[in-house]
């Protein structure tokens, strides 16, 4: 018993320590971001390129080489150049321009990239290997730029150094987002544009000016250009700065309309130029092509049966898949859920569509693509009382985002059903909790910042299948709510905005003149 006194005063004492001297909290977080970026560098070990990255490669390539978002050779539908050298590029819409211009960057500022092919670079040649780890590094850097911001945000939230650490090191440990920096892919990207973005609505509630206003409207774009759901979530920071005005008695002032002026014109700006030129290319204005596939995988599911929609939910739990399932219900009622079921699987019927419409008219996949579209929207449609049902389920899928925790330099990969059942209701709980919280004590704080995880949430059920991975951007801000919120409860306090102010990120975004 004296031995448990002796540890839990001493646990005590360094915790105090951590909240009382600075130099300390500043070691300690040197340490964390090493701890991140050595960690994540040592966890680059994925060799061959697959998936979305058999897109991403080419495109962005040819971005760096021609200075064109184009893919290599002719594509039937779609308008093609041929450059100086010979090479024959087809304009594509089919990924968003904000981490192809990212990875062109890399490309430019890689010593080696100038006697590098595209088919090396796409893995079609040996020899590639190590060159392709290199470009993985900014993923890597951006990541440790997360592991720092959510230290930040969440000690400011909390008003807690030892909470802020621990957010910031389980960022740093989460196994979706390392892997994801071991790909070629927004998703890094996205999780830093995502937390920027929750962090800028924070000071436009604080009080918005026209800086936090523009800022806002230029993350807003980049972000949409980024992971193009996210073009529709402008709306989130205009309904944060309206309730802001109304609070700080400024809806009748000069800057309550410079501040929408502010928004609008910034996220105009961004995205604009690219929309345009999808325009005129693609007669549309989509950011991105491939959105009507995931609309029709979408719509697929909303022909469940009962027993289908039922055995869903365990289906989906944490890639529970047949394990969970099939404990319960017949492999028929959830084998059209298989996305590997290539006979008559929802999301390899959606796939096969746009090839079938091209073949039955006798028009390229590209004019087809808007077919499935229409179709896609007119069985949702028809039934919208069954598409609402069915994005519960589906919005429990997005849930299990988190894959586990990586302890670095321990070879501890802790990536099981249990874990990512206890990590992910852990991370989501503060969201939903935040809801609660808001109703109950109006902790409108920790509302405001979660605004932007909740629409996207509920945006990807309603307009996509939800796969986890979509959801990998909101772990650095579901990290944050949950930590910050369990340990205001444990302490029994509320979330004020006051300890908010007193920190060093509002002070520093003051001298900035991002906070009133």
């Amino acid at each position: 018993m004296q031995i448990l006194t002796n540890l839990k005063n001493r646990v005590a004492s360094f915790c105090q320590m951590i909240e009382t001297t600075r130099s300390v909290r500043f070691t300690l977080l040197v340490l964390l971001a090493a701890y991140a970026f050595f960690g994540a560098l040592a966890s680059l070990d994925k060799m061959d390129v697959s998936g979305d990255e058999n897109t991403y490669i080419p495109l962005s390539y040819n971005l760096y080489k021609y200075g064109v978002v184009s893919l290599t050779g002719e594509v039937s539908g779609l308008e093609s150049i041929e450059m100086d050298d010979g090479v024959i590029l087809t304009l594509s819409q089919r990924r968003g321009p904000a981490y192809l211009a990212l990875l062109a960057a890399s490309l430019h500022l890689h010593p080696n990239s100038q006697n590098v092919s595209l088919a090396c670079f796409q893995g079609k040649e040996v020899g590639c290997e190590s060159f392709r780890q290199d470009l993985k590094i900014v993923n890597v850097v951006i990541l440790t730029l997360i592991v720092l911001i959510t230290y930040a945000i969440t000690k400011g939230i909390s008003g807690n150094a030892l909470v802020g650490l621990t957010a910031a090191f389980l960022v740093a440990s989460s196994k979706s987002l390392i892997d994801s920096s071991d790909k070629f892919g927004p998703e890094v990207l996205a999780s830093f544009l995502v937390l920027i973005a929750s962090l800028m609505m924070l000071f436009i509630w604080m009080g918005p000016n026209i800086k936090n206003c523009s800022a806002t409207g230029i993350v807003f774009g980049v972000l949409a250009l980024c992971q193009p759901i996210y073009l529709y979530s402008i709306f989130v920071p205009f309904v944060v700065l309206a309730v802001s005005l109304v609070r700080h008695k400024m809806i009748r002032s000069r800057l309550a309309f410079a501040s929408v002026l502010a928004v609008l014109l910034s996220f105009s700006v961004v995205t604009t130029p690219w929309i345009a030129r999808n325009l005129e290319y693609f007669d549309n204005s989509q950011i991105t092509s491939g959105g009507e596939i995931v609309l029709r995988v979408r719509a697929e599911h909303n022909k469940m049966n009962s027993r289908e929609y039922f055995a869903s939910f365990l289906y989906w739990t944490a890639a529970g898949r047949e394990r969970l399932a099939g404990f319960i219900f017949d492999a028929e009622d959830y084998r059209r859920l298989n996305r590997d079921n290539y006979e008559d699987g929802n999301y390899r019927v959606a796939r096969k569509r746009s090839s079938e419409i091209a073949n039955e008219f006798q028009i390229s996949r590209f004019e087809a693509s808007k077919l499935v579209a229409a179709e896609a929207k007119q069985m949702i449609l028809a039934d919208p009382v069954k598409h609402i049902l069915v994005s519960v389920p589906v919005a429990w899928r997005g849930l299990f985002s988190e894959n586990g925790i990586v302890l670095h330099f321990l070879s501890l990969d802790s990536a099981g059903f249990l874990i990512r059942l206890a990590t992910n209701f852990t991370y989501w709980g503060g969201m939903f909790l935040c809801l609660v919280l808001t109703v109950l004590k109006r902790q409108y704080t920790c509302l405001v910042f979660a605004s932007l995880a909740i629409w996207a949430w509920a945006a990807y059920a309603g307009m996509s299948h939800f796969i986890p991975r979509y959801s990998y951007p909101l772990l650095p801000v579901l990290i944050t709510l949950s930590l910050s919120i369990i340990s205001a409860q444990l302490a029994g306090k509320l979330l004020l905005e006051s300890s908010l102010r007193n920190s060093a990120l509002i002070k520093f975004a003051m001298r900035c003149g991002l906070v009133r």
